[in-house]
């Protein structure tokens, strides 16, 4: 299948254009706690389709106010230019929030142009995995 459209070069104008919703990531932690024993035991996140963080800003937010002090967002995207130009996908502007401290080191963005079907980590090596504002074709 050829996809015709990407968000490639749109990761700025991304960025301006869709906010994250602090009532999904008040879900997603309240998901995670559901499903999590141990709080005090490192914790392993997955966000498919990360784009510029905008939801993964409001996601570590709520792991702060609810006492989530050891984990890692392993932040997938496929938008990604690897010699950006003025106009860098959504993953290059998220490697820059990270940089610049807006989103912690704790989140790890990731290049994979994955189909979805084969995800890209080892079988039981996560805890939680979601993804937010995410099309698919």
């Amino acid at each position: 299948m050829k996809i015709t459209h990407s968000f490639e070069g749109l990761g700025l104008d991304y960025l301006k254009a869709r906010a994250g919703i602090p009532k999904f990531a008040s879900f997603i932690v309240s998901r995670i706690k559901a499903d999590i024993i141990n709080f005090n035991s490192p914790l392993t996140i997955v966000e498919f389709g990360v784009g510029s963080g905008q939801q993964t800003e409001f996601v570590e937010k709520e792991l702060n106010n609810n006492g989530f002090i050891q984990y890692k967002i392993l932040a997938y995207d496929k938008s990604y230019q690897s010699k950006p130009t003025e106009k860098p996908g959504q993953l290059n502007v998220l490697e820059k929030r990270v940089r610049n401290g807006e989103i912690s080191g704790r989140v790890i963005p990731i290049h994979f142009d994955f189909d979805g079907i084969a995800l890209p980590v080892e079988s039981e090596s996560v805890d939680f995995s979601y993804m937010a504002h995410v099309f698919t074709i």
